[in-house]
């Protein structure tokens, strides 16, 4: 069972291009993951990169590219799933198909100590 701080910190879907750049604006580091519809590696791998957003405590948000394709293209999504994390609305990091974690955990840390 999740914690009130980790409930916080879970994942948020967004659905609107405001949404994103609401959600960017607002935390100085956010992440983003773009995920697809019927992808075996996204539903296996958002668990674990939303696991290593909230021990970072570091927001992070869910765009289905299905969903939100023009948005998903202005942001040169190419695969999904796809990792990108933001300082200041700036893209510091991006990581598509199998997520490294260890690599993903690691440029967090950097970012956030």
């Amino acid at each position: 069972m999740l914690n009130f701080v980790e409930y916080l910190n879970r994942m948020k879907k967004l659905d609107l291009e405001k949404d994103y750049i609401d959600f960017l604006s607002i935390n100085k580091i956010a992440g983003v993951y773009y995920s697809s519809h019927k992808c075996g590696v996204c539903n296996t791998m958002k668990p674990q990169v939303e696991s290593v957003f909230v021990d970072n405590e570091v927001k992070i948000a869910e765009i289905v590219v299905n969903e939100n394709r023009e948005l998903a293209a202005q942001q040169l999504i190419l695969a999904s799933p796809t990792v990108v994390f933001y300082e200041d609305g700036r893209e510091l990091f991006r990581e598509s198909g199998f997520v490294d974690l260890v690599k993903l955990r690691r440029n967090l840390s950097l970012i956030t100590s």
